[in-house]
Order: structure tokens, then sequence, then C-alpha cells
């Protein structure tokens, strides 16, 4: 039976679940929306050149997320407090910080554009196609960094409705641009890339103007800025940084591989994969993310209860997400696989069997997320840390090299999945251990 204290924070879990979970599917859709409109309208080579160019893209909304929600746990955890002014601090540090690295990024990327495409894995064959889209993305980074930063300061100063609309306007902008610059236009990835950025500065601009009229406590206070607070921000984002930068990082070993593996077709072969994996992950990430203010807010006011409440909901959640991605992948693969390479047989059956192999890891990635990220709301970032760089970098990049040293091409695809399964091991260990210490237990 559902007390009437549950059923409360049920209701303030599905206000933050909804909106929280549809922002990150939308914002995997950006780069989504990209790529099938590449590779139905320039083929599979320009669908490799934006395999290449995606860790850039990553690592970008990486850094977004380290002081979004590194700052965000922060700023929740004061308003739990009632410390207003701690909070603005908090924002105001966290802002100065995300622009300042964001600049740099965007000037020495520019700078080094060329030397980048080749590091990234760009060749003679695909360079023409991975220059233009690579060049308008670094000039927006710092517009990407600012896109995902204030998407979550939004939902952790209890407008995740906002947040979600203003990403709802973006993506359907950014759709609409990608269809008219590259199908009527035809301006090939530049046109593909410009529509990106412009639906992501359309939902800035939707998120700022909405903080003025409001006058939210999220706008910043020049004199607010707080250097000493610089560590403890990315100290407490650096392990959903982590998270978020590794399937950049992941891209370019994959994308190593698949090509030593398959050839020219192996990186479209991950393309694909990529996309699909991106929105799974996001929707579990958009559970993790609902839950982190609530969490902090409840840790920041003493509220041991509703932490373990809302932890409980995350996971489950994620559980019931990851089953359903699952069953639609093993039910619709062919499907799923065509929407990106329909002019390609080879393409889509290389791919249909190397994404059946990879699935499983849709089931398993919501438990290790949803507690790391329960780690990183109330400030225990080590153990956040150590989930998320095992099933970020360490254990993926460890099996791409070994399971396919064992099994062939085959092994790249399983080595996810295992790594998935480690990690979640590794996850409800340290959550056994932090209940026992803490008494804190399992709701």
């Amino acid at each position: 039976m559902i007390t009437s204290k549950e059923n409360t924070t049920l209701k303030i879990f599905l206000k933050y679940l909804i909106p929280s979970m549809l922002g990150m599917v939308l914002v995997a859709i950006y780069t989504f929306t990209d790529t099938f409109v590449v590779g139905q309208k320039l083929g599979a080579i320009a669908l490799g050149a934006m395999g290449i160019c995606t860790p850039v893209i990553t690592i970008t909304f990486a850094l977004g997320f380290l002081f979004g929600v590194g700052g965000g746990a922060l700023y929740s955890i004061c308003m739990g407090k009632k410390d207003k002014e701690g909070a603005n601090k908090v924002f105001t540090t966290s802002l100065f910080m995300l622009l300042c690295v964001g600049v740099l990024i965007a000037v020495l990327g520019n700078v080094f554009i060329h030397p980048l495409a080749y590091l990234l894995g760009a060749d003679d064959v695909n360079i023409a196609f991975v220059m233009p889209y690579l060049r308008c993305i670094l000039i927006y980074i710092p517009g990407f960094m600012l896109d995902i930063f204030i998407m979550c300061y939004m939902k952790n100063d209890g407008h995740p409705n906002v947040a979600m609309t203003a990403t709802i306007v973006g993506t359907g902008l950014n759709v609409v641009l990608d269809l008219l610059f590259v199908m009527v236009f035809g301006w090939g990835m530049f046109g593909a890339a410009i529509a990106t950025c412009i639906g992501s500065a359309v939902s800035i601009l939707i998120n700022i103007i909405y903080s003025l009229v409001k006058k939210l406590n999220i706008v910043p206070i020049i004199k607010n800025f707080n250097p000493r607070l610089m560590f403890r921000i990315i100290k407490n984002g650096f392990s959903v940084f982590v998270l978020e930068c590794s399937s950049g990082i992941v891209t370019f070993v994959f994308i190593m591989q698949a090509t030593n593996l398959y050839g020219t077709v192996g990186s479209s072969i991950y393309t694909i994969i990529m996309n699909w994996t991106l929105i799974c992950f996001n929707l579990t990430m958009g559970i993790a993310q609902s839950v982190q203010p609530l969490i902090s807010v409840s840790y920041g006011a003493n509220e041991q209860d509703k932490v373990k409440v809302y932890r409980k909901y995350a996971i489950v959640s994620s559980l019931i997400a990851g089953g359903l991605f699952l069953l639609i992948g093993y039910g619709f693969t062919e499907q799923l696989v065509s929407v990106f390479a329909s002019d390609s047989t080879e393409l889509i059956e290389k791919s249909v069997e190397s994404i059946r192999l990879y699935m499983p890891a849709y089931a398993l990635m919501g438990i290790s997320i949803s507690i790391g990220m329960y780690f990183q709301a109330i400030e225990l970032s080590f153990e956040s840390l150590i989930i998320m760089v095992s099933r970020g970098i360490i254990l993926p990049v460890a099996g791409a090299f070994a399971i396919t040293g064992l099994f062939g091409a085959k092994g790249l695809w399983i080595s996810v999945p295992c790594a998935e399964f480690i990690t979640a091991i590794i996850a409800i260990i340290f959550l056994t251990i932090s209940n026992k210490k803490y008494s804190v237990k399992t709701a």
C-alpha cells in the first residue's frame, strides 16, 4: 500500500522525470537528426565522417555537464539549506568557469583543426566531409556547453518544464533546418552543422529570457563569483563529465577498431550503433538527472527517507526503460538500421549483426548510471567517479582490444555489454557498503 508521503514523493518524481527524460532524449536527437539527413542525402562516407566528428560534440556536452551537474548538485544542496546567496555563488562561479573553458577550446580547436581532424580518424577519402562540419561545431562549442549547463540549472532551480520546452523548440527547429539546409539548399555537411547550432542557440535564448523575466536565482551576480568554489564544483561534477566524455573516447577507439576490422564501412557501422545507443544512454541519464535535484535538496535538508525513495525510483525506472529499449531493438533491428543506411545492403547486414551483439548493454546501463548519479548528488564523488570511469572508459576500451583479440569482430560489440555487467556489480557493491556505513538501507 502506498502511503500519502510516498504518493507525494512519487508525484514530485514524475514532475521531474518526464521533462528530464524527454529533454535528454531530444539532446541526443540533435546529432541523430544530422546523422539521419546526412546518411540519406550524402551516403555512407559522409555518415562515417559524422562519426569521426562526434567525439568533439560528446566532449563538449560533457563539459557542459561538468559545470552544470557539478555545480547544480551543490546549488540544490544550498537551496535545501535555504541558502539562496550561497546557491547563487555556486551558479555564478560555475558559469564563469564554463565560459572561460568554452572560449579557450573554441579558439584552440580552430587553430589546430587540421591536425585534430586527422587525429580523430579523418583520411583523404572523407576529409572533405569532415572539415566543414567540424569547423562549424568548433566555433559554436561555448554555445553547446551553455545549452547543457543552463538546462541542468533550470532543473535544479525547480523549472524542469521550462528546460524541456526550450529543448523541444530547439530540437524541432534543428529538424526543420536540417531538412531545409541539406535536402533543399544542398549545403551538405555545413548545413547539418549550422542547423544544429541554430537550434541549440534558440534553446539557450528561451531559458535565458525566462530566467531574466522571472528573476530566478540562476541569474549571475558578478560579486558572487567565488574562486574557492571552483575545485569543489569540478570535483563534484567530474564523475558525470567522465560519464559523458567517455562516449567520445570510446567512439574514437571503437571507430579505430571497427575500421581495422571492417575497412572504411566500419566507421559507418559504429556511427549507426552509436546514434541509437546515444538515445538509450540519454534516456537513462534523463532518469538519473531527474532525481539529482530531488536527492540533493533532500540531502541538504537532512531528509534521508526521501533520499532513499528517490534513489529507488531512479534505479527501477532506468531498468524498465532499458528493458523496453532492448525489446524494441531486437524486434525492429533491421528497420532501425535502415533509417541511416537505406542505400547499402552490405552496411545494413553488418550493422544488424553488430548492434544485436551490442544491445544487452541497454538493459544494464541504468544500474551503474543511477547509482553513480546518486553518489554524485550527495557529494560522494570518489564512489561516483570509480563507477563512471569503469563503465565509461576502462572496461569498454580494455574489452575493445582484449575481447576482440579473442573473438574477432564480434568481440568488439560484445565488449560493451560485458563492461556494463561488471560495472553494475561494482556499483551495487559500493551502494551496499555505503548503506551500511551511513545506515541508509535500500528502500
